[in-house]
């Protein structure tokens, strides 16, 4: 928020949870819901940039990331958010550190049914740059 404040991109939107959770259909005709911390959408003159945001503390054991990113790619899969926003966002998972951000990478690649290129893995010092991908502003 400084930053989009000091004017370096507009922030379009913060919702946190529970305004950013979705709910959709799961298999079997069951009821899932998914619960991003927040959804943030920001942009500069000519881009967006829409992201899913997991705060990661490093407590979670990898296979409860993994099936949070299991259930992101089957909202996904969906197509609801795509054709409310015409694109999904990013899921950016951000991490304690770098050791964690390489587990929670090298778990997502080796898990076959994640498209990977679905996640980010980011340091909090990595986390602006995925966020609000922008140069430096020009006004």
């Amino acid at each position: 928020m400084e930053q989009a404040t000091a004017g370096r991109f507009d922030l379009l939107e913060l919702d946190l949870e529970p305004a950013c959770w979705r709910i959709f259909t799961g298999t079997a005709n069951t009821v899932v819901t998914l619960k991003p911390d927040l959804l943030v959408v920001t942009a500069n003159t000519t881009t967006e940039t829409h992201s899913f945001v997991e705060v990661d503390r490093g407590t979670e054991h990898l296979p409860a990331v993994l099936r949070k990113c299991r259930i992101y790619q089957r909202y996904a899969d969906t197509g609801t958010e795509q054709a409310n926003r015409g694109l999904f966002p990013a899921v950016v998972w951000i991490v304690p550190d770098a050791v964690r951000a390489a587990k929670i990478r090298a778990a997502i690649a080796a898990d076959k049914a994640l498209r990977a290129d679905l996640f980010w893995t980011v340091t909090p010092e990595q986390a602006l740059h995925h966020l609000a991908p922008y140069g430096a502003s020009t006004t």
